[in-house]
């Protein structure tokens, strides 16, 4: 089984637990848990989790002037990271 068909937890933006309607804990799964995993993977910061190379260090960026070169920067991370 592949993880698109998989579920988990939903988190919300904030990375709190989502809750359901009836006040249960909420699942995502399907696209929603991919976009999830995707947006988590993009937040986190490298060593954060137990496994290397796990984020796209986005963080590093802070302080840059926005330019063209430093979108390439951004854009390099998150391909690295999500590839």
């Amino acid at each position: 089984m592949n993880r698109y068909h998989s579920q988990d937890l939903k988190l919300t933006k904030e990375g709190d637990f989502a809750l359901s309607d009836d006040g249960d804990l909420a699942l995502a799964s399907g696209e929603e848990l991919m976009d999830q995993m995707t947006e988590l993977v993009l937040k986190t910061v490298n060593p954060d989790w137990e496994f290397e190379n796990i984020g796209a260090d986005l963080e590093d960026l802070i302080g840059f002037e926005n330019t063209k070169d430093t979108a390439n920067l951004g854009r390099d991370k998150i391909k690295k990271s999500l590839v």
